[in-house]
C-alpha cells in the first residue's frame, strides 16, 4: 500500500492506526518522499510495536518475511527521474 504525506496528517495518522490495528499485520514501512529515508514499525510478540529508521547506507528487515530492504536499492534512480539526492536532509520537526 503507498500512501502520500501530502493527503493530509489526519488521514495518514487514521490510516497508520487502522493498520496497526489489524492484528495480521506484522510490519508497516513508511517510505519517505523528499528523502532517502525507511522507517520500519514491526509488532512484538507481546503486540508492542517498535520504530526502526534507516537512511542512506542503511537497511530495514521485515522478520515475517525474511526480506532486508538496503535504503540505497529502494532509492535507486529516483534522482534521474527529479526525486531527492542521497544527501537530501529530512525536515526538521515542528
Amino acid at each position: 500500500m503507498l500512501a502520500s504525506l501530502g493527503a493530509g496528517y489526519r488521514a495518514m495518522s487514521a490510516l497508520f492506526s487502522s493498520l496497526l490495528a489489524l492484528p495480521t499485520v506484522q510490519h508497516v514501512l513508511l517510505v519517505e518522499h523528499g528523502c532517502w529515508h525507511l522507517t520500519l514499525v514491526s509488532r512484538r510478540d507481546d503486540g508492542t510495536w517498535t520504530y526502526a529508521p534507516a537512511g542512506p547506507g542503511g537497511s530495514v528487515h521485515l522478520s515475517a518475511i525474511g526480506v532486508t530492504l538496503h535504503v540505497d536499492e529502494v532509492y535507486e534512480g529516483v534522482v534521474e527521474v527529479g526525486g531527492p539526492s542521497r544527501d537530501a536532509r529530512r525536515p526538521s520537526p515542528g
